[in-house]
């Protein structure tokens, strides 16, 4: 039985970067550095500028690992998952231990860890009687 287990890197126009790589694809503005900062801006800058690893899977063990920015949104990840598995994203959930990830979330808001894996999951209709 062949192993299900692949790691696809996104394109070069998408923000997140493929693992063990240095540049950094995102589009941001960026702040005037010429302005004097104080010691609470300086610990946001470099939040700004943090990355971790996260693996997006499915119970087909179909994995993409991507490095994310600190501070984007999610759904940018979430697109580049579906366009990579070819499904459409309206028909998925994404779920991190249990809880949905939606595409306006950050790693910094949901509290991520490098390594940290993302669920999805067919969304189910119906039920009831």
């Amino acid at each position: 039985m062949a192993n299900n287990d692949t790691t696809i890197s996104p394109d070069p126009e998408d923000y997140i970067e493929e693992e063990n790589t240095t540049d950094f694809f995102v589009q941001e503005e960026e702040e005037d550095d010429s302005k004097p900062s104080s010691k609470s801006s300086k610990s946001t800058n470099k939040d700004k500028h943090r990355k971790i690893n996260i693996k997006i899977t499915d119970p087909s063990k179909f994995d993409l690992e991507l490095l994310v920015p600190w501070t984007s949104k999610l759904g940018k990840a979430m697109e580049i998952y579906c366009k990579r598995r070819e499904i459409e994203f309206e028909a998925h959930r994404f779920l991190l231990d249990g809880t949905r990830v939606l595409p306006h979330h950050t790693p910094e808001d949901l509290e991520l860890v490098d390594g940290d894996e993302i669920q999805v999951l067919n969304n189910m209709y119906g039920g009831g009687g």
